[in-house]
């Protein structure tokens, strides 16, 4: 369970910080934009600046009227000159109607190109022009951008027509770079006070109820009652908190009706046995019934032999050796009487319904040494192949005795007059299955009655 909450806190976090961390990407990317666009502006600002100086220049230059245009040409180089060492702009030139450089200041690039293709768009439209060969936003590459901004002189001259220069941005560059570490810095605390912040809300109007529920239904114990939470909360808790209470409401209630279903259960199992235990005594009380007068018979000829040997030591015509020959005999006698008598109380008393170790080819003996007066009165031929090697098994003996007694009763019932009754035990071969507990014994009991007929199978 706490493995659960615990991935749901680590979803939060990851999301909210996600979520945190985007938003103030966003307004950071959106502040450079705007810092980026007010630089961009002051350096067209300082270039406009420039351009007008260099017409007062132009208009203010020239002392001598014969020599106007080369004392104007001086001037102006010396003040290109001087702008291109003290400002952002490397090459400052001034150009006539044609394209061709009148006067300049500083190196000029070596990228002709670009700065003739501006030039040639500000002769054509008499309008401003720039070309920024990059982005500011450009942190992570080596160099600052390079700009280039031509702009017409409105001077009314050919030859003074356009001026243009060529500049590296490098203090925009550095101030946007100042600019990301400053907002990457604030950006890391922001998120890191609004995540641990937004953490310390969630984990207390969230995980702390959670966690409190848990815990309460983790340390109920059998027998305990079932818990309720608070309710006073008017939101999704407060409602996950009055379903939870309904849905235990309802637990202790099936609790309750499953506790009584569970004890009328084991009621109605005790009086299920008790019944099946009435019937199996019923069942061998009818089985005893049925043996009994094969047992007189069987008591009835050791008896007859008995009252015959009393009879001749009555008369006094035996020696003394032949009396006691006649006493080991009737004691034998006796002795066959009782274990009839001891056979049958065995199989009339109850089992305890216990498995032990049992013999079952000794099993089956004593089961056919009872039916065999039933037997033999119907002339039917009791035979027993006990062949299994393997004769040891674990169950009730008292329940496999009824069985057996079952089964030899319903073949005796099934031969009308004469007949055979086989009882075969052996063990299933190698190839065979085997069982957890060993090979498998099999008892067979076959007879050569009239079977059950056809309608009656089912």
């Amino acid at each position: 369970m706490k493995k659960n909450l615990y991935g749901l806190k680590t979803t939060v976090i990851v999301n909210l910080a996600f979520l945190i961390i985007t938003a103030m990407l966003l307004l950071g990317l959106v502040v450079l934009k705007v810092i980026e666009k007010n630089l961009v502006q002051q350096n067209i600002n300082q270039y406009l600046l420039i351009n007008r100086m260099v017409g007062v220049v132009i208009r203010t230059s020239g002392a001598e009227p014969f020599d106007y245009e080369t004392s104007v040409d001086k001037a102006l180089k010396r003040y290109l000159e001087y702008l291109s060492r003290y400002s952002e702009y490397r090459w400052l030139a001034v150009l006539n109607d044609r394209g061709k450089v009148v006067a300049e200041g500083g190196r000029k690039p070596t990228e002709a190109k670009s700065w003739k293709v501006i030039v040639h768009r500000t002769i054509s439209t008499n309008s401003f022009h720039m070309n920024l060969n990059y982005s500011l936003f450009s942190p992570f590459r080596s160099l600052p951008p390079r700009v280039v901004i031509a702009t017409p002189l409105n001077l009314f001259s050919k030859k003074y027509c356009v001026l243009v220069g060529y500049g590296i941005m490098e203090t925009e560059w550095r101030s946007i770079i100042h600019a990301i570490g400053l907002i990457s810095f604030y950006i890391l605390v922001n998120a890191i006070v609004l995540l641990g912040f937004g953490l310390y809300i969630f984990h207390r109007r969230v995980i702390g109820p959670i966690n409190k529920m848990v815990e309460s239904v983790a340390t109920i114990r059998e027998g305990d009652r079932l818990p309720l939470f608070e309710e006073t909360r008017d939101n999704e808790l407060g409602r996950l908190s009055r379903a939870i209470n309904i849905m235990l409401q309802r637990l202790e209630e099936n609790k309750k009706e499953l506790k009584e279903t569970i004890k009328s259960l084991e009621e109605a199992n005790r009086n299920l046995n008790k019944v099946q235990k009435e019937l199996i005594h019923s069942e061998k009380m009818a089985s005893v019934g049925r043996l009994a007068s094969g047992v007189a018979h069987e008591i009835g000829n050791p008896l007859g032999i008995i009252l015959g040997y009393l009879e001749i030591l009555k008369t006094g015509a035996a020696d003394e050796s032949e009396k006691d020959d006649l006493l080991r005999r009737m004691e034998d006698e006796l002795l066959r009487i009782r274990g009839i008598i001891t056979r049958l109380l065995d199989f009339a008393r109850p089992g305890r319904g216990e498995k032990v170790v049992t013999n079952l080819h000794e099993l089956i003996s004593e089961i056919c040494s009872l039916v065999s007066h039933q037997c033999s009165k119907k002339n039917i031929d009791l035979v027993t192949e006990l062949k299994a090697r393997n004769f040891l098994i674990y169950s009730d003996p008292n329940q496999l005795k009824q069985v057996f007694l079952n089964l030899l009763f319903n073949s005796i019932d099934s031969i009308e007059n004469s007949g055979k009754i086989r009882v075969r035990t052996y063990n299933l071969g190698k190839e065979a299955k085997k069982s957890r507990n060993g090979n498998k014994v099999v008892v067979e009991i076959g007879d050569t009655g009239h079977g059950i007929p056809k309608e009656n199978l089912d």
